[in-house]
C-alpha cells in the first residue's frame, strides 16, 4: 500500500526543462501542495473519519495531469485537467508551446498527440494514436 501525504504529489513522471532552463514541465498524480492543504483544511471538521477515508480507485489506473513550475519551485501551475494516462511532454524549441503524448484522457476520452500553449491554452489534438514511450520537439 502506498503511503499518501496530503502536501505532495503521489507520483511524478517525465520531468523536462524548458529550452531557457528556467521552467520545468512534468506529469503528476495528485494535487499540488497548495490545493492539498486547502482540501485538508476543509476535511478537518470531520475528525477521525478524514484519516481513515479510502482513496478513490480508478479502473484504468492513476489520473495524470501536466504541471509547470519555475526551477526555484515558484509558480507551480496545472496546465491540464484531463486525467490523462501517463502523458509525456516536450517543450517547443522556443518554449512557447508544449506537446504531449498520452494514452487517453479519462475526462475527454481522447488519445494521441496534443499541442498547446505553454500555459495550457488552446490545446489541439493532432493524432488519435495513443503512446507513452517518449516525445521530443526539435527544429526542422
Amino acid at each position: 500500500m502506498r503511503r499518501r501525504h496530503a502536501s505532495v504529489f503521489d507520483q511524478l513522471f517525465a520531468v523536462r526543462f524548458a529550452p531557457d532552463g528556467k521552467r520545468l514541465v512534468f506529469a503528476a498524480v495528485g494535487q499540488s501542495p497548495d490545493a492539498a492543504s486547502r482540501s485538508l483544511g476543509a476535511r478537518r471538521p470531520f475528525g477521525l473519519f478524514s484519516l481513515v477515508r479510502p482513496s478513490p480507485a480508478h479502473a484504468n489506473g492513476d489520473l495524470w495531469d501536466l504541471w509547470t513550475v519555475d526551477v526555484d519551485g515558484r509558480n507551480l501551475r496545472a496546465i491540464t485537467s484531463l486525467g490523462e494516462d501517463l502523458p509525456v511532454a516536450a517543450w517547443s524549441p522556443d518554449g512557447r508551446y508544449i506537446a504531449f503524448l498520452g494514452g487517453g484522457s479519462a475526462r475527454s476520452a481522447e488519445v494521441g498527440l496534443t499541442v498547446m500553449g505553454a500555459d495550457g491554452s488552446r490545446p489541439l489534438r493532432l493524432t488519435a494514436q495513443p503512446g507513452h514511450l517518449g516525445l521530443d520537439w526539435a527544429r526542422p
